[in-house]
């Protein structure tokens, strides 16, 4: 019986260290799981330019998006057609998307 139970401890005292590789095995890959899924956001930065229209009003130009401020700093956007800016510039906007290139009267 002596024998036996030597066995079994040898045994275990082998397999324990294997066990513990396979557990350290499965954190690794659920490490890159998440570092991947992290590198594979982007973020982009656009930057905000502020104009005024002709009449006073503000607009921030985004990229190619076009907002109108309203007095509490609200932005929705520019209706279509054609906006002439403090300087004479025009840009013409659909749905809030600038669809012709500025250019001076």
């Amino acid at each position: 019986m002596k024998k036996f139970v030597m066995l079994a401890l040898t045994g275990f005292v082998f397999a324990a260290p294997a066990f513990t590789s396979v557990a350290n095995a499965t954190d690794a890959a659920v490490a890159t799981e998440v570092t991947t899924e992290t590198t594979a956001v982007e973020t982009t930065t656009v930057e905000t330019v502020e104009k005024k229209l002709q009449d006073g009003t503000v607009v921030h130009i985004k990229g190619d998006a076009v907002f109108v401020v309203a007095a509490d700093g609200t932005e929705t956007a520019a209706p279509d057609g054609v906006h002439t800016l403090e300087d004479g510039t025009t840009v013409e906007t659909k749905a809030g998307v600038v669809v012709a290139p500025a250019a001076a009267e």
